[in-house]
């Protein structure tokens, strides 16, 4: 999965990493049910949540909880605005 990869790929310390991944999946289980079922849009929906987060982690976060519902906020929002 792509959004794993680029999250994977990000310049944060192994702690850092670990409180994205655990607020990306969390997130991700919340969008999830409003998304269509197509792979590809699919994928698209998982980049964007991705991107999102790793514009709101700083190195310092520790914060699972508040890191996924500010992304899940942006994330609706954005789709608001399309």
């Amino acid at each position: 999965m792509e959004a794993r990869k680029l999250i994977a790929g990000a310049s944060f310390g192994p702690d850092a990493l670990k409180v994205l991944f655990q607020a990306y999946d969390q997130a991700w289980d919340m969008l999830a049910p409003r998304q269509c079922n197509e792979t590809s849009a699919i994928e698209g929906a998982r980049l964007r949540l991705a991107t999102i987060m790793l514009g709101l982690m700083r190195e310092d976060l520790r914060d699972a909880a508040w890191l996924r519902d500010e992304s899940v906020r942006h994330y609706q929002a954005a789709g608001r605005k399309r």
